[in-house]
């Protein structure tokens, strides 16, 4: 998904490939098998220990107090700060994930250049469904940004702005996620700019932005951890 290069898949050479009820009946499919798990799914300490902090942080200075410890950017914690001003019950911070997962399997179902079993396999595979849908931490954040940043990358023409604040925002998801943004970063610049030599394709201004959206978000990621 992250490669403009991939060939055309069966699927995608017919006519109906674009069709909306493949996508709909594997996002379907998903939200079904994760929320019935999900209710089952009895929350781990690591899931309640970032709730907690959260919902006993009365403004967002003691939530970046409260959550100097937990070795983790800020960007999860302030969706779960957020999420407790509308409900303090431990379902709310599931069903945003929930949506945060479902969103990502959504736009890979619509844009990843895969066969529609290919898709539906990925979306009910154990890491998908389990360890970024039912379990409720920052990761599923860090894949549905990981994904914009492949859509962006993979256009035509790169939009970098886009790219650059995706991957800064998933700088801010985990610690792991800092690593990713970096490594993603490089491994695009190096595919678009030296391999396919696409430098007078987008303007610099908007590479720009790009580098400034992923030095901001490191930034903030290294001074929230």
């Amino acid at each position: 998904m992250c490669s403009s290069d991939l060939p055309m898949t069966a699927d995608q050479a017919r006519p109906g490939a674009r069709s909306l009820l493949p996508a709909l009946g594997i996002v379907a499919g998903f939200v079904v098998l994760t929320g019935l798990t999900m209710w089952r799914h009895e929350m781990w300490r690591d899931e309640l220990q970032a709730w907690q902090i959260a919902r006993a942080s009365g403004s967002f200075s003691d939530l970046l107090h409260h959550a100097r410890y937990e070795g983790h950017p800020v960007g999860w914690f302030a969706v779960l700060w957020l999420t407790s001003k509308v409900s303090g019950a431990p379902a709310a911070m599931q069903v945003v994930h929930l949506l945060i997962a479902t969103a990502s399997v959504t736009l890979v179902a619509l844009r990843a250049p895969f066969t529609w079993l290919q898709k539906a396999l990925l979306a009910a595979g154990y890491f998908t469904v389990f360890e970024y849908g039912v379990i409720s931490r920052n990761y599923a954040l860090g894949v549905l940004f990981l994904v914009l940043a492949c859509i962006g990358a993979s256009a035509p023409a790169p939009r970098w702005p886009l790219v650059g604040l995706a991957l800064g925002a998933l700088a801010l998801t985990s610690a792991f996620g800092v690593i990713l943004a970096v490594a993603l970063a490089a491994g695009i610049a190096v595919d678009r700019l030296i391999v396919r030599n696409e430098v007078t394709t987008t303007t610099w201004r908007d590479r720009i932005w790009a580098v400034a959206f992923l030095t901001g978000g490191v930034m903030l990621a290294a001074l929230t951890a």
